[in-house]
C-alpha cells in the first residue's frame, strides 16, 4: 500500500548529473586538500606539543585549543 501522496519524479536527477558529479569532483578534490595540508600542519604541532621548552608547547597547546574551538563549517 501506497502512503506518499506525492509522485516522486527524478527525472530531474537524471537531467542534473552533471551538475551532482561535479559537485561530488569538488568535495572529493576538498577532501583530499584538506586531508595533505592537516598532516602538513600536524606533524610540527605533534612535535611541539612534545618539546622541552614551555613557550613552544604552550603555543602549539593554544593552536589547539582555538583550532577546537573554531567550528569547521
Amino acid at each position: 500500500m501506497n502512503t506518499t501522496s506525492y509522485p516522486w519524479d527524478f527525472d530531474i536527477v537524471l537531467q542534473s548529473l552533471d551538475r551532482i558529479g561535479s559537485g561530488l569532483l569538488v568535495s572529493v578534490e576538498l577532501t583530499v586538500l584538506t586531508c595533505v595540508f592537516g598532516t602538513i600542519l600536524a606533524v610540527p604541532v605533534a612535535v611541539a606539543l612534545r618539546h622541552p621548552f614551555p613557550l613552544m608547547r604552550h603555543a602549539a597547546i593554544a593552536f589547539v585549543e582555538i583550532g577546537k574551538g573554531i567550528p569547521l563549517l
